[in-house]
């Protein structure tokens, strides 16, 4: 955003201040991570990807330390990464006491699951038998299709996973 400003001089632009104000940084959950929220906005809105390298735990870390310094925050949660119910249960207990209220929930790139959640569906509805509910829930769309998934399949796994959701992601 900063940058931006900078690249329009010192004026106001009324268009670019309004298409800026509804930006989501996706960060890298990483040892700098803290350090890298420093030039971004104090209302920044930011998600805290999942690198399939490093798991779930990174993410919830840096979520944490982002709400502390008063970020609002969409951690991705992806099913394929989370071992069992009661690691879920940690994991969601964690961000809602961190005041999280927004969550992306992705299957999740890896062949395998580590554990018992194959599909985002499966995490949603793990979810909410556990209890919990956040007030906003993002799912993946593919509208261009899926690479390792039929249309078919894809479909049917939209329309099991749209009614626990609050909107979609695409990924093109």
């Amino acid at each position: 955003y900063r940058m931006a400003q900078k690249a329009v001089g010192d004026t106001r632009n009324d268009d670019l201040d309004a298409f800026l104000s509804d930006v989501t940084f996706d960060m890298m959950p990483s040892d700098e991570f803290g350090e890298a929220l420093g030039p971004l906005p104090d209302d920044a809105r930011i998600a805290v990807v999942l690198t399939p390298d490093v798991g779930i735990e990174p993410t919830v870390e840096n979520t944490e330390i982002a709400t502390d310094r008063g970020y609002d925050v969409v951690p991705h949660v992806a099913a394929r990464f989370i071992e069992d119910r009661d690691e879920l249960d940690e994991v969601a207990g964690r961000l809602k006491e961190a005041g999280v209220t927004d969550i992306f929930v992705p299957g999740g790139d890896r062949d395998e699951p580590v554990g018992e959640f194959a599909s985002a569906h499966e995490l949603l509805v793990a979810l909410e038998e556990l209890g919990y509910s956040f007030p906003e829930v993002g799912i993946a769309g593919y509208p261009t299709g899926h690479a390792s998934i039929d249309d078919e399949m894809l479909a049917g796994a939209m329309e099991r996973k749209i009614p626990h959701a609050t909107y979609i992601v695409t990924q093109l």
